[in-house]
């Protein structure tokens, strides 16, 4: 095991900086992230934006997109489209479960159709995406 030198004018009989001792330990400057800016709504829009530019965002919606797909705009767009991302039906109609297909992600939203989708019922479903927020947004 390689140690790190101690910090500049420090000798074996000083004390160590608390600097020294996270790069022991991490082998980098442990630096905590936390919440900067948080946002929610009363229709259930949410997000919460981390110093580090990390960002979680959700929502909830109505499924209308029996014909074709829906398109949900993400409340702050990414960095990239590698984000993670999960649509969730949240609602069972008729006996038969909904399952929701991503089609396309992008940096400003995401579009899914749904397998199993009942004509004349509109279930609600909940979507969570996290990754970094794309810079100046």
């Amino acid at each position: 095991l390689q140690l790190p030198a101690p910090a500049a004018g420090l000798n074996d009989n000083t004390a160590i900086t608390a600097a020294w001792a996270r790069t022991l330990i991490t082998g980098k400057t442990v630096v905590k992230d936390y919440i900067t800016e948080r946002f929610s709504d009363e229709t259930g829009n949410w997000y919460e934006l981390y110093v580090s530019g990390w960002i979680k965002q959700g929502g909830i919606g109505v499924y209308t997109g029996l014909v074709g797909e829906q398109t949900v705009t993400l409340l702050k767009p990414m960095a990239n489209a590698n984000y993670s991302l999960m649509p969730l039906m949240v609602s069972k109609r008729g006996g038969y479960d909904q399952f929701p297909v991503l089609t396309s992600v992008t940096t400003t939203n995401f579009k899914f159709t749904v397998v199993n989708a009942i004509a004349g019922v509109a279930p609600l479903f909940t979507w969570r995406a996290e990754g970094y927020k794309a810079q100046g947004a």
